[in-house]
């Protein structure tokens, strides 16, 4: 069964001669797997949102059967992305953001509509030149700071999730000042501009008191 579907059980009870004969006490019961299906008193099983195993015994005639119950995932139809930091999943929404260069190792799973991991192959493919991501989800960002929306995709067959990068400058390792010369005359006054660098050369954001 795949998650909401329903089934009939059909039951058929036979005497010592292999003879059919008519069920009578008939009681279907749970006999694990709840919260993944459940039973009817008259045998229709309906599977729920969350996939897993189970099984339902059958009682009739003072015999007893069991029938082993599988919900399995049903289609994918979305991609969950995490990352993974300090031994922790966090999961990404839109946006990845790093530092220059830094490598990430990203984690899909492909789930159905009731958020059941579904196992299929998902492709990674990057769109920006200079980033880098391989099939097990391993990302190199590039060095220059900036947003790049839609940068990395991952996909099966006709489901696919985009997420952006958001590459923040990282450490300032220089400091910068302009104009780098200054020619005045007495009285006048020049505006000095300054800034830091990474490592890269990227602008950062952190203000530079003078």
């Amino acid at each position: 069964l795949v998650p909401l579907e329903e089934t009939q059980l059909n039951l058929s009870v036979f005497d010592t001669n292999d003879n059919l004969i008519t069920p009578s006490n008939v009681v279907y019961a749970l006999a694990s797997g709840d919260g993944h299906f459940t039973v009817s008193p008259s045998g229709l099983v309906r599977a729920l949102q969350t996939s897993g195993e189970g099984s339902i015994q059958v009682n009739a005639n003072g015999l007893s059967a069991t029938v082993e119950v599988m919900v399995a995932p049903g289609s994918i139809t979305q991609i969950a992305v995490t990352r993974s930091e300090q031994n922790e999943q966090i999961e990404i929404f839109e946006t990845l953001t790093v530092s220059p260069g830094q490598i990430v190792e990203l984690n899909a799973r492909a789930l159905d509509a009731f958020e059941n991991f579904v196992d299929v192959q998902l492709i990674w493919s990057t769109s920006v030149e200079g980033f880098g991501v391989n099939n097990a989800g391993m990302f190199t960002a590039g060095t220059n700071a900036g947003l790049y929306p839609n940068a990395l995709r991952v996909r099966h067959l006709g489901v696919d999730r985009q997420i952006n990068v958001q590459i923040n400058p990282g450490a300032p390792v220089d400091i910068h000042i302009e104009p780098s010369t200054i020619i005045a005359t007495p009285g006048s006054s020049q505006q000095l501009q300054a800034y830091f660098t990474d490592s890269y050369g990227n602008i950062s954001d952190l203000d530079v008191e003078l």
